[in-house]
Formats: structure tokens, C-alpha cells, sequence
């Protein structure tokens, strides 16, 4: 469930060269700039035609590189989980929020997902903390699982949390990837959070893990942790490997049966 925040931090447009617009067709458009400071940066639109017109490997090929010749991991993280992104903003509950239809049974289903899916994942959230900690990200790891059983408690479902065992990360590098799509997810529930107003009205109860945490600047900070650790770190490929993983668990929590979290 994230928003085009980790697009719009720090990616320079690439345009392709002549030789290669020519065959291939292939144009990296210019959207709306993101000012930073004193630096104008510009984020990709219609990556993914892109890669249907260039196929995947060619298309990373043309995406932006920083002043080392490497490119934004946070880029590559993009768009190798976009198909995984893209099943979250379909599943139903979610489409319902958003277009204002959703009923309280829907809603309720998709918080025990994400209490299940948050119980899970702790421990690997925990360790890629740990790493990224090293590179300079000192935001505390987000506790969600009181929010949300406040959350199941104002809608009238009461749960324990799981029995089953945490997950852990197969390498801290994985471990860094979970924390990635959690915490671009994080900026995306904001936006689920006012749609939410179909439910809730003006009263804030109910939807309190959508609700944004008030830190400022720990999206960009993360960026900049990131990115460190990535240059710094051989396993990239992993990173990108734990991302997939932790959006291939949060489809799965989100579409099994809501009964029990």
C-alpha cells in the first residue's frame, strides 16, 4: 500500500539516447518536479510501459544512476515489486476503501490481517533496524500491534494475537528489504486513512494504524539510510529478494480467512 514516495525521493529523469529512442521508443517523461532544498529532482512516469516496450533487464538498464554510476536501490526495489504492489491495491477491501464503499466487515477482515501480519514479521523488522541503524537511520521501529487491536476493539472485534511463531529473515539484507515495504506502507496508509472517512466520519477511533506517526522527515532519512546500505552492502540483490518476501507475507495474511488472527 505505498504511495509514489519512494519514487519522488531523489530520482533524477534518464533520458534515453538517441540511438535508443530511435528503436526502441523508449522516453523517460518528466512529472512533476520534487523540490528539496535547493535541488529540483524529478520522479518517472510509465516505467512499466517501458518495460513492456524493453523488457525488464533493459529497462533497469535506463533507470537513474547516482554520482557513483550505481543505481537508486530504492529505484530497483520499486519496480521489481510493482506486480506485488499492484495485487495490494486490488484486493478488495482496500479498492472498497478507497472508493468509499467498504463495509465494516471488510474493514474488520482487513486489520486482523495486518494484526497477523505485524506479529510475523517483528523479529525480521527488528533486525533490518539493526542495519540500517548502522547507516545512520535512528527512527525507532514502529509498534502497530496496539494500534490495531484499538482499532478491532472500536470496530466491536475483540482477538488475541497470534500462537503462530514469528517469521525470521533468511540474511539481515532481506531483513532490510521488510523494512522497506513497511515503511513505504506506512506512508500509503495515510491515504487509506482519510478515505476512511466512509466508515468513520470525523471521529478518529477505528483507524488509528492508518494514521500518520507525526515524524518528520524519517521517509527521507530512510531514503539516505538506504541507499548507504546499499552502496556500502554487496547484497543488494537480497534486499530486493526481502521486499518481494515481505509483500508476498502481507498478500497472504490479507487475503486468509479473517476468522482467527
Amino acid at each position: 500500500m505505498q504511495d509514489d514516495a519512494g519514487l519522488a525521493s531523489g530520482l533524477a529523469t534518464m533520458p534515453c539516447s538517441r540511438q535508443r529512442a530511435a528503436s526502441s521508443g523508449c522516453g523517460w517523461r518528466r512529472a512533476h518536479p520534487v523540490v528539496k532544498g535547493h535541488t529540483q529532482r524529478y520522479v518517472f512516469e510509465d516505467y512499466v510501459a517501458a518495460v513492456s516496450r524493453l523488457g525488464r533487464e533493459a529497462a533497469l538498464e535506463v533507470l537513474p544512476r547516482g554520482a557513483s554510476g550505481a543505481r537508486a536501490l530504492r529505484t530497483v526495489l520499486r519496480m521489481r515489486t510493482e506486480a506485488a504492489h499492484q495485487r495490494l491495491h486490488e484486493l478488495e477491501a482496500a479498492r472498497r476503501i478507497l472508493d468509499g464503499t467498504v463495509t465494516l466487515s471488510q474493514y474488520r477482515g482487513l486489520l486482523l490481517g495486518f494484526l497477523r501480519f505485524h506479529h510475523l514479521a517483528r523479529p525480521i523488522l527488528e533486525t533490518g533496524h539493526r542495519e540500517l541503524a548502522a547507516a545512520g537511520f535512528r527512527f525507532a521501529l514502529r509498534d502497530p500491534l496496539p494500534r490495531i487491536e484499538a482499532d478491532l476493539a472500536a470496530t466491536g472485534n475483540l482477538v488475541s494475537r497470534s500462537g503462530l511463531p514469528p517469521l525470521q529473515a533468511r540474511s539481515p539484507a532481506e531483513a532490510v528489504g521488510w523494512v522497506w515495504a513497511i515503511e513505504g506502507s506506512a506512508l500509503g496508509g495515510q491515504v487509506l486513512h482519510r478515505a476512511l472517512d466512509s466508515l468513520f466520519g470525523d471521529a478518529p477511533d477505528g483507524r488509528t494504524y492508518f494514521q500518520a506517526d507525526g515524524e518528520r522527515g524519517r521517509w527521507k532519512r530512510f531514503c539516505d539510510a538506504l541507499e548507504d546500505y546499499g552502496s556500502r552492502d554487496a547484497n543488494s540483490e537480497a534486499v530486493v529478494s526481502g521486499a518481494t518476501a515481505a509483500f508476498d507475507c502481507i498478500e497472504q495474511c490479507l487475503t486468509t480467512g479473517s476468522g482467527n488472527a
